[in-house]
């Protein structure tokens, strides 16, 4: 391997691993840094692409999965009309009993789940997080088919979704390929985020056109960023595991892409949303 300067990767990985304890964690964090400057070998390259690839196969998997309860919501078997129509009437009077903090507590505690290193609490939390997502997302459409017709709504689903997958593989395609460090860009990017839930709680109250469209354009730039950072993330977080010292199992290369393919995911969506909603109010506007 390709070393840069005169200190090796060995040596780097070496004084990672004598850095024990939380007090020491800004060290640790700089030197995991410089290993991940050190360029990747053959083996490492091969071993990316591969992780990658697994990667956007469950991205794919679970964008599908989404799509797949979106139609089941919006259009049920005969057979089980009856049912999903009362599971939706259920988990949407929950859902406005929830309304707030405590609806924004439990997304959080699903997302803790779908942080676990137990393969089937991850999948609980993930499957759940993404059952929320789709059932958001229809009650949306429903919302459009009824007050736009379903013709126009389609168009506009149609249009954001073709605008979204634009922006996401550029935005994809930058993350995964710029020599930039992105990682520099965790705090402001969660700092916005903050920013943005709590600009989120006033939402509601103000019915003001203008707020909406800067709401929303800023949530598009914020996750078009986050995009950038989850893809080279994915690099970063494959290095660091591959580079430890710690025995690794083929369930935890596939708990490992989960977690990256689940961001993606959650970037994915929020910036279909922005821009449906971007197209909504310039329809609202011009009517």
């Amino acid at each position: 391997m390709e070393n840069t300067g005169t200190v090796s990767l060995n040596d780097l990985q070496k004084q990672v691993d004598t850095l024990g304890g939380s007090g020491h964690y800004i060290k640790k964090y700089k030197l995991m840094k410089n290993i991940m400057a050190f360029p990747c070998s053959k083996e490492e390259v091969h071993k990316l692409r591969i992780h990658i690839a697994k990667t956007y196969g469950l991205f794919c998997v679970q964008l599908l999965y989404i799509i797949g309860l979106i139609w089941l919501f919006i259009t049920p078997p005969l057979a089980m009309e009856g049912a999903v129509d009362s599971f939706i009437s259920g988990m949407a009077d929950i859902m406005e009993f929830l309304h707030g903090a405590l609806y924004i507590g439990i997304v959080i505690g699903l997302c803790i789940l779908a942080g676990s290193d137990n393969p089937w609490i991850k999948g609980t939390g993930i499957l759940c997080l993404e059952g929320i997502v789709a059932l958001t997302t229809a009650s949306l459409f429903s919302e459009m088919f009824d007050t736009m017709g379903q013709a126009s709504a389609m168009r506009m689903i149609i249009m954001a979704l073709s605008e979204t997958i634009a922006i996401f593989a550029g935005a994809s395609f930058y993350g995964l390929f710029t020599k930039r460090d992105l990682t520099k860009w965790e705090g402001p990017l969660f700092g916005a985020l903050l920013s943005l839930v709590i600009a989120g709680f006033f939402a509601p109250f103000i019915h003001n056109i203008m707020f909406t469209v800067i709401y929303t354009l800023a949530s598009t730039v914020i996750f078009t960023l986050f995009t950038m950072y989850d893809n080279q993330l994915i690099k970063v977080r494959f290095l660091s595991k591959y580079r430890d010292d710690i025995p690794d199992t083929k369930l935890s290369w596939w708990l490992l892409a989960a977690d990256s393919s689940f961001d993606l995911v959650l970037d994915f969506v929020n910036l279909f949303l922005d821009l449906l909603t971007l197209g909504m109010a310039e329809a609202d506007e011009e009517n």
